[in-house]
């Protein structure tokens, strides 16, 4: 008989419930309810709102919008779905309904930028969302085979783990979930224009909730709680604004990890000119300040130097005076030493993959970057006609066919003949602000280098 990934999934799910648990947990009573596969049986819609509460605290870490909770709660209710985690984790693998509702919750793209990287990144994700720390390296090699084998999915796992806890764990996780219901429920009380003011791109909401641990006094956190949704019907008051990006590193592998700008930002515009980064495929916390008489921007330790490119900026606003109102489109953040650098290059998550070798046709690039330090004008991407790439380089041209670059641009490497090591290659195109041009842009990385190449002129 032909063993199915449900058929091991299933079987996996008491062994995997008793194992998250240890010796001195409660895991072999779930082990027990893990065993049955839950029973239809008709809910009211308000059953499932605890549901809810916890899937959007371990895939987004915010409550979801009122009206978001009574859509999913009403058709969870008719399509008679069970009410707990525990019995959706069980029913995943042979319940159709369940699967297609977790998938497409997890499938949002503001969730799946929280969880961009490789397996080891997404678990450590998981783990910093849901009990406030990085996982142990044994932890995450255990769990992310899991998902290197194809036995469990992301959003099967992300749940799952949720349900982990032990000790500080448990309680963090707790009080978190704590947390992010009495914030849904004052939103809820609040009325419809409460509601609409609450916008999951208020940072501030994440950060109240991730500052949540195993030693919270949640009796007096709820201050905090009623304070910030107090600060939503402020006239003109400040909310701490989000944009994200993909990010790669010369110190990763050649899969991306998300990242994050953060500013204060007014119902009045006004250009921002201070605020934090977060980056790394080990998330760190690094601020910056802007002189906007001369545009230059600075951060603090450990970064040392920087390259920001604004090309789509006036797009999000109504006015080309706006034009540098937006914090970077593109970013290369730079550290470490003359012998030993480390970079990052940020794209923003509103910019298009590229993913075919024929869409780049004709595409030169003008500029390009490695170490925050612009290269030789000789240095540069070309595509011809066809797709084919001539790569001009230090030391002289390398060519790969269309097909070699479509490969690369969804996860292939090439291959650089002067080492024989790998060379990564995405690509991403932006519209230019105010004209109907598209600028294209270019991450590479070889031998521990990282390149950030674009189609326009460097300024």
């Amino acid at each position: 008989m032909k063993i199915t990934l449900n058929t091991v999934a299933v079987a996996l799910l008491p062994l995997l419930l008793a194992s998250c648990g240890g010796e001195n947990s409660s895991a072999p009573s779930a082990q027990r309810m893990a065993m049955h596969a839950p029973v239809p049986a008709q809910h009211d819609a308000n059953e499932y709102r605890p549901l809810i509460e916890q899937i959007f605290l371990v895939y987004s870490g915010l409550p979801p919008a009122v009206a978001d909770m009574g859509r999913l709660s009403q058709a969870f209710q008719k399509q008679g779905l069970p009410v707990s985690a525990l019995e959706w984790l069980t029913a995943y693998p042979h319940n159709d309904a369940v699967k297609q509702a977790l998938d497409e919750i997890f499938n949002r793209q503001e969730v799946q930028l929280n969880f961009l990287g490789n397996d080891n990144t997404f678990v450590n994700s998981v783990y910093r969302r849901v009990f406030g720390r990085n996982a142990e390296a044994a932890g995450v090699a255990y769990w992310a085979g899991f998902l290197k084998s194809g036995q469990l999915t992301r959003p099967q796992l992300a749940l799952l783990l949720s349900l982990c806890g032990q000790n500080d764990d448990a309680l963090a996780a707790t009080n978190k979930l704590a947390v992010l219901h009495k914030l849904y429920t004052l939103i809820d009380e609040g009325g419809r224009i409460l509601q609409s003011l609450y916008s999951g791109n208020d940072e501030r909401a994440v950060q109240l909730i991730d500052a949540v641990d195993a030693h919270t006094d949640i009796a007096s956190y709820q201050d905090k709680v009623r304070h910030y949704v107090d600060s939503l019907g402020s006239l003109g008051g400040a909310v701490t604004a989000v944009r994200r990006y993909y990010g790669y590193s010369n110190q990763e592998d050649s899969i991306a990890y998300g990242a994050k700008y953060l500013y204060s930002e007014r119902a009045v515009p006004i250009t921002p000119s201070a605020g934090t980064v977060v980056f790394g495929a080990t998330p760190q916390s690094v601020s910056w300040t802007r002189n906007l008489s001369t545009d230059i921007w600075n951060y603090t330790a450990p970064v040392s130097n920087s390259v920001a490119m604004i090309i789509m900026s006036a797009r999000f606003h109504d006015s080309p005076k706006f034009v540098g109102y937006a914090i970077p489109d593109i970013a290369m953040l730079c550290q470490g030493t003359a012998d030993k650098p480390a970079s990052d290059v940020l794209i923003p998550s509103q910019a298009t993959p590229v993913i075919s070798a024929i869409d780049l046709a004709g595409i030169i690039t003008g500029s390009h970057f490695e170490n925050c330090t612009q290269q030789g004008s000789q240095q540069r991407l070309e595509f011809d006609s066809a797709g084919n790439l001539f790569l001009y380089g230090a030391d002289g041209r390398t060519s790969y066919t269309a097909a070699q670059v479509s490969a690369a641009l969804v996860g292939k490497n090439l291959t650089d003949p002067s080492d024989g090591k790998g060379l990564m290659l995405r690509a991403y195109r932006l519209p230019k602000v105010n004209t109907s041009t598209m600028v294209y842009v270019f991450v590479t990385q070889h031998a521990g280098t990282l390149g950030l190449w674009s189609s326009e002129p460097a300024e």
